[in-house]
């Protein structure tokens, strides 16, 4: 949009230069526009035969006091000539005010100044780079009406970034907006001010080596059958091929989940295994040409549930085999006892029917005895006969 900067010069007395001198007024300043920018003018207030107790200033419409440079002062016999110089940065009714602080009378000339505040090129810095991320800052200065600033990627996709920080100084609006990326491309900062149909930016390149470090491997489960490993991948950019091998080289089939957070990209890795090897996590970046891996090994025995049941079926057998001999062993000793008479069964009380009875198991018993005794002869003869 064209500038339009308008002088306007507002008097306030029609006095000379010796009635100023007789009254002891003001003398008359002027205002210049030395310079016009799209977004700034540089004004000047000029004072001539003026007195040393002379105040000159600039002010904006509500009776701000602008900054200004160092007032320039020059002396010609005994009246001096006083220049200030000023930059402002918005459309405003801008006055030079001449006070005579003796009297506190004041004498202003005043202009009015159309800026159209179209934003210049944003400014882009660095903040911080790793090989996973970079840090960009945008920064843009003395726009007026408030601009719109987004960053956006080669494709146009605009990034997510951080809460924009926002100041105003005389009307023009400072912006400052941060946003992390994590892959190599163009990255834009665009600058909109619909109101007046202006747009601009500026653009870095930005490398992302992303080399993805070590994988970190997990044993999630094992049982005698089988183990689940899980091959994990941290900040990863781009986005690399991640397998499961063993061995011999063999891809194994596993289940992939991906997460991406600020700084990098997460990558897990899950399969089961059935044998005892060596089995590797491979992470390949072909972009970027890089490969790196972690190993670990698994030992599978897959036969404990088998031996357990098999050892617990011949422990009892044996305990079934010693309770058997026990039982024999006791039965020979009574009988023993009993023929030797060392034990005498005797019946105090009941019928004679119970006394008969008593001694048909005392026979009964002897008969086992002799029996016993009989089989025993037979397998030492045996044994001897060996």
């Amino acid at each position: 949009m064209e500038l339009l900067p308008l002088l306007c010069l507002c008097l306030l007395t029609r006095s000379g230069i010796t009635s100023v001198q007789l009254n002891g007024a003001a003398p008359e300043p002027s205002v210049k526009i030395l310079n016009l920018t799209n977004n700034s003018v540089l004004l000047q207030c000029e004072v001539q035969d003026a007195s040393p107790d002379l105040k000159v200033e600039l002010q904006d419409s509500a009776g701000n006091t602008l900054p200004a440079e160092e007032p320039q002062v020059s002396e010609r016999g005994d009246r001096y000539y006083i220049t200030l110089q000023t930059t402002v940065f918005k459309t405003d009714n801008f006055s030079c005010v001449v006070t005579q602080e003796e009297t506190n009378q004041q004498i202003y000339a005043q202009t009015f100044v159309h800026i159209s505040g179209a934003s210049p090129e944003p400014y882009i810095r660095t903040l911080k780079a790793t090989a996973d991320w970079a840090l960009l800052q945008c920064e843009v200065r003395r726009a007026a009406p408030k601009p719109r600033v987004e960053w956006k990627d080669s494709a146009g996709n605009t990034l997510p970034a951080e809460e924009p920080q926002t100041s105003e100084r005389g009307g023009s609006y400072y912006i400052t907006l941060i946003t992390t990326v994590t892959k190599t491309d163009n990255y834009s900062c665009v600058v909109t001010q619909e109101e007046i149909s202006h747009q601009t930016h500026a653009e870095t390149f930005v490398l992302i080596s992303g080399a993805s470090p070590e994988p970190y491997i997990r044993t999630l489960k094992a049982t005698a059958g089988w183990d689940l490993l899980q091959c994990e991948v941290r900040r990863a950019a781009p986005k690399p091929k991640v397998e499961w091998q063993d061995s011999a080289g063999n891809t194994l089939p596993a289940e992939e989940t991906w997460t991406s957070e600020r700084g990098g990209s997460y990558y897990t890795l899950i399969t089961t295994v059935t044998k005892t090897d060596n089995y590797s996590c491979v992470v390949t970046q072909e972009e970027i040409s890089h490969q790196t891996q972690s190993e670990t090994f698994v030992h599978i025995s897959g036969k404990v549930c088998e031996d357990s049941s098999g050892k617990v079926a011949i422990g009892w057998m044996i305990v079934a085999l010693v309770l058997g001999v026990l039982i024999v062993v006791a039965v020979a000793v009574l009988v023993l006892l009993v023929l030797t008479k060392i034990i005498t069964i005797r019946c105090n009380r009941g019928s004679r029917q119970q006394g008969i009875g008593l001694r048909e198991q005392e026979n009964g018993l002897v008969n086992q005895g002799n029996g016993l005794c009989e089989k025993c002869s037979e397998l030492l003869h045996s044994q001897n006969g060996r």
